[in-house]
């Protein structure tokens, strides 16, 4: 995983898609769903992989 990568994870009661290097989050969605397709989209306009995680902070997913 590259520290650039776009990330799929759950904080604070919401999945959040955004990039490993603590700034704030891209975007903040209702459902995992929408955070992955939104996720998606990202990671593929800057060329990156999609990694997804679940609500323990585990890596359950890659999209690249």
């Amino acid at each position: 995983m590259s520290q650039d990568d776009v990330e799929v994870y759950y904080e604070h009661g919401e999945w959040r898609v955004g990039i490993p290097r603590g700034e704030d989050p891209i975007s903040k969605h209702a459902t995992q769903d929408e955070a992955i397709e939104a996720g998606r989209t990202e990671a593929q306009r800057l060329g990156v992989e999609l990694v997804i995680r679940d609500t323990q902070g585990t890596i359950t997913d890659r999209d690249g």
